[in-house]
């Protein structure tokens, strides 16, 4: 794949998924207390596995989603530019109708794709012993906490 692509598909991805909601769900921030933030290192392993198999599995998908896009016979670049536009309530598009209607069947192509992914990653958590609820308390930990950051690191290695 080049470099452009690349770029592309990945904007894609940010584009696509960021507009759907059942993957927003698994963002949300949980409110933390002192308590649920002690994190130890069996937990922190267990949430290292499932972040680095999750990280497979969103390459995977990404590439999945870029071939949906591809098949239906639209760039990436010019699906991005039209599902921008359908973004914005401000924006205006300048896609014709047809691209209106490809862009429609891909999006809804693309939102059973990230629900089956977003069932996938669900498993993945639960796999490793750890709820999502759990899962998120300590994505969210780790934004702040850079002794947890490094820790995470090193298992990451």
């Amino acid at each position: 794949m080049s470099k452009i692509k690349r770029i592309l598909s990945g904007a894609f991805v940010f584009a696509a998924m960021s507009s759907m909601p059942a993957f927003s769900q698994m963002e949300a921030t949980p409110q933390l207390d002192q308590s649920e933030t002690e994190i130890s290192d069996e937990e922190l392993q267990k949430f290292a596995n499932a972040y680095k198999q999750m990280q497979v599995m969103g390459q995977q998908a990404q590439q999945k989603m870029v071939q949906s896009v591809e098949e239906e016979g639209m760039e990436i670049e010019r699906f991005n530019e039209i599902h921008q536009a359908s973004m914005d309530a401000d924006a205006e598009s300048d896609a014709s109708d047809d691209e209106k209607a490809t862009h429609k069947k891909i999006v809804t192509k693309l939102d059973t794709m990230q629900k089956d992914f977003q069932d996938k990653l669900t498993k993945v958590v639960e796999n490793q012993d750890l709820d999502i609820e759990r899962y998120q308390m300590i994505a969210t930990a780790l934004q702040t906490d850079t002794e947890l950051q490094q820790r995470l690191q090193k298992m990451l290695q």
